[in-house]
């Protein structure tokens, strides 16, 4: 496994701005966040934006190996409007995920856990499959949590085989997302070796089992050791990619400690 950081820990900035100040805190991989990724699809035509991109990839040595689509889409929806519009735009980033040379997409699975959207479901992930296997990005779908009032798709592990089966598409995988799977209340190491051989990508950051915090691990509930064994063992070769936007909101200056900071705990783990 590889440590690697969410890009709009640095949001304010540009992704060209914001690779070398993970870069400079240890950082040599990195997940192309949604909003990153959302502001290059809007002006991926325009002469040498990608280009530039991938240049600052290449000087500083770094790679970015996964990327996370649009985080609003819901190509699931029964609203046949935001169905297709979502899957539109993410049929676009995932062109531009594969003109970056990033390897895996991490898109939620959409709605409900109702029986009525399920095979809705389906279909629309086999038209996004369909992209993939053209372009060579394959789909990491993500583990969900339920909310206060609705049982979300995705949000057992069970659900994401489901649909991955139905699909018949190997480029489609899974996304751990640890801190959706904390709230969910699932045994994490036991969910981690769940996800199988299908496990080719991760979100990973703490909460204290009340919401969706973001964290760096280390800060509240979260066991780590028995995580990154579970990931050993199944021998898991992706990122352990941190997703941490709950430690933005400082001064600069300490936001980069706290970058700094989240590369030792990683780096710490991942010898374990």
């Amino acid at each position: 496994m590889q440590s690697s950081m969410w890009t709009s820990i640095y949001i304010e900035d540009s992704l060209a701005d914001a690779l070398p100040r993970l870069h400079a805190q240890g950082w040599r991989y990195c997940e192309l966040s949604c909003e990153h990724l959302g502001k290059l699809a809007e002006t991926s035509r325009e002469p040498g934006v990608i280009q530039q991109v991938q240049s600052v990839l290449d000087a500083l040595g770094m790679q970015m190996p996964q990327a996370h689509l649009f985080l609003q889409a819901n190509i699931a929806s029964s609203d046949e409007e935001k169905r297709y519009a979502d899957l539109t735009r993410v049929l676009n980033e995932l062109e531009v995920c594969a003109e970056l040379g990033v390897r895996n997409a991490v898109i939620h699975p959409g709605g409900d856990a109702s029986d009525e959207l399920r095979s809705l479901r389906v279909n629309q992930f086999k038209i996004l499959a369909e992209r993939a296997e053209k372009v060579q990005v394959r789909i990491a779908i993500e583990n969900m949590m339920d909310g206060k009032d609705v049982l979300r798709y995705g949000s057992r592990i069970g659900e994401l085989h489901e649909l991955i089966d139905a699909v018949g598409s190997d480029m489609l995988g899974i996304c751990f997302d640890t801190s959706h799977a904390n709230v969910q209340k699932l045994d994490i190491p036991a969910a981690v070796r769940e996800c199988g051989d299908r496990l080719i990508a991760t979100h990973i950051s703490d909460n204290d089992g009340s919401g969706d915090q973001h964290k760096t691990p280390g800060y509240a509930r979260i066991d780590w050791v028995p995580v990154v064994q579970a990931m050993h063992e199944m021998g898991y070769d992706g990122v352990f990619n941190l997703e941490i936007p709950g430690e933005r909101g400082c001064p600069p200056g300490i936001l980069d400690l706290k970058v700094h900071h989240a590369y030792e705990v990683t780096a710490w783990l991942l010898a374990h």
